[in-house]
């Protein structure tokens, strides 16, 4: 939960404040007035059906928001002048912008995400589940549902607390250049692709350029983080060679760091299997 100072995440959203103090603190946010955060900044989103700047007069108000940030000036008018209000030009921009600044201050967490066409939310499941089984005292965080747009990636950032271990975050895309700026605020240190498909082929035109979007996650990683990469998938060399640090190949192919054999389908239609690790995982370059 953001706990900031009203300069700190003007910066932050790349915005202009027009009114309240820089030393005006902030806790909390929320971007529906269903959901209120006494305290926190509003954070007025525009979708296809509806229009947060139209709320900010009733965020503050009604639920006591502390600040509101808005993309139309206009929806100022009405808002009491004791609330901090920011401008900017696009809101969840703006959104991705501040939950880029908070995860950038939680160093000490452990930040996994997950991408790829197929099974990204059974992924995120199963990772913060053997995470906390791992270590039950271990604190985990993880995207709800499949919050993996730049509005839920921002959320579940954002909701990432202090005292988190690990968050597990999920980034999806259904065109071109979306994975980019969500991996820039996500910064994950272990990137999963899970494998390239034909999805939302209407905008990416072919699946080499799916796998390519996919590819965006390892962008801003380190040659101190690791990727999972899936090694029975035709796009395995570009993402490879995209990466900066640690490589894990998984699969069924023989090249594969964890390999699984002797896979066997019962009855009942569940999979059993042995998983094969072959050595340490490998350097990118």
């Amino acid at each position: 939960m953001i706990q900031e100072s009203f300069a700190s995440l003007a910066s932050s959203a790349n915005g202009k404040m027009l009114r309240g103090g820089p030393d005006l603190q902030v806790r909390g946010h929320f971007t529906d007035t269903r959901s209120p955060v006494r305290g926190g900044l509003y954070v007025a989103l525009r979708g296809d059906r509806f229009d947060g700047n139209a709320f900010a007069r009733e965020a503050v108000e009604q639920h006591g928001a502390a600040a509101v940030l808005v993309d139309r000036e206009q929806a100022l008018v009405g808002v009491p002048e004791y609330a901090g209000a920011i401008l900017v030009e696009d809101a969840r921009e703006a959104y991705l912008g501040i939950a880029a600044a908070h995860r950038r201050k939680l160093a000490k967490c452990l930040w996994l995400g997950v991408t790829g066409s197929v099974g990204k939310s059974t992924t995120k499941e199963m990772l913060a589940h053997i995470l906390s089984a791992a270590k039950p005292t271990r604190k985990i965080h993880k995207a709800q549902g499949s919050f993996n747009n730049a509005v839920g990636l921002s959320k579940t950032i954002l909701e990432t607390s202090a005292d988190t271990d690990a968050a597990v975050l999920e980034l999806g895309t259904n065109h071109i250049g979306e994975i980019e700026p969500l991996a820039q605020a996500a910064r994950p240190n272990i990137a999963v692709i899970t494998r390239a498909a034909e999805s939302h082929l209407e905008a990416f035109g072919t699946v080499e350029n799916v796998a390519r979007e996919k590819g965006a996650i390892l962008k801003f990683q380190t040659i101190r983080d690791t990727a999972i990469l899936n090694a029975d998938d035709t796009y395995f060399g570009i993402w490879k060679q995209a990466a900066k640090g640690r490589v894990i190949a998984f699969g069924l192919n023989e090249n594969a760091d964890l390999r699984a054999t002797k896979i066997k389908i019962d009855e009942m239609g569940r999979a059993q299997f042995k998983i094969e690790y072959a050595g340490n995982p490998r350097r990118a370059r």
